[in-house]
């Protein structure tokens, strides 16, 4: 107890002044401070800019494709960029000129010039399985006054290097001339119904107009009568697109 007494106060210890140029030593107990707490920084809440607007890229309506879409170098033709069929359904409207019966293949010659107005209409959905043919209705209407051609059927049109097509069209047809003999020069159609086939080459300018070489052949494959000479006609036709 006398030890402890002989103890002097703690508070009673005095600590010297320290002096400018030296090097304080630490309290006691100054390592187990801790250091004074900072409040955190107070950040302003985020502001939610609005999304800029931006259209829908344009696409041909009656559930055409895209515009946008990678055509590659060969490609199914497709309509304008703001494609809208004529009363929904006329994707195409086209009118020909040709010269009639005046090909080596069909054995026949005949006068007279074709004026040939066509209308090709939107392909149905369920034809993309057989590559989106548009039906085809057209009507060639002969100067000449012998016979005129009604037909109907697909056509098929296939673009190059985003700049030259190839039209494919195949179906049936009716003429309303004689059906011919075997006398020479004389058409020898055989027939009143008939197939019809074309090819057409072209290319298309300002999306929706496009001038194309056309040959054309009508015969019927031997299915109702042994006379089969057949008749082409070749020529040129202008088309517009909806």
């Amino acid at each position: 107890m006398n030890a402890m007494m002989a103890q002097p106060h703690p508070f009673s210890t005095v600590y010297p002044v320290p002096q400018p140029g030296t090097v304080q030593a630490p309290l006691p107990g100054s390592q187990y401070r801790l250091p004074a707490s900072r409040p955190a920084p107070v950040r302003p809440p985020a502001v939610r800019r609005p999304a800029a607007y931006a259209p829908a890229p344009q696409t041909a309506r009656a559930g055409l494709a895209s515009a946008d879409e990678d055509k590659g170098w060969i490609y199914l033709e497709r309509p304008p960029r703001d494609s809208e069929p004529f009363y929904g359904l006329i994707a195409e409207a086209r009118f020909g000129i040709a010269d009639h019966a005046n090909s080596s293949i069909g054995s026949g010659k005949e006068s007279g010039t074709l004026f040939a107005p066509e209308l090709l209409f939107v392909s149905p959905s369920f034809m993309r399985y057989i590559g989106s043919p548009k039906p085809t209705l057209g009507f060639q209407y002969n100067t000449g006054g012998d016979r005129n051609f009604y037909y109907g059927g697909l056509t098929w049109q296939i673009g190059f290097f985003d700049l030259f097509h190839v039209g494919l069209m195949f179906g049936g047809a009716y003429q309303d001339g004689d059906r011919g003999t075997n006398a020479p020069g004389d058409m020898r159609l055989g027939c009143d119904f008939l197939f019809r086939e074309a090819i057409t080459i072209g290319f298309t300018f300002k999306e929706r107009h496009s001038i194309e070489l056309q040959a054309d052949h009508y015969s019927h494959a031997g299915w109702c009568s042994d006379e089969n000479g057949g008749t082409e006609s070749l020529g040129i036709v202008y088309g517009y697109r909806f």
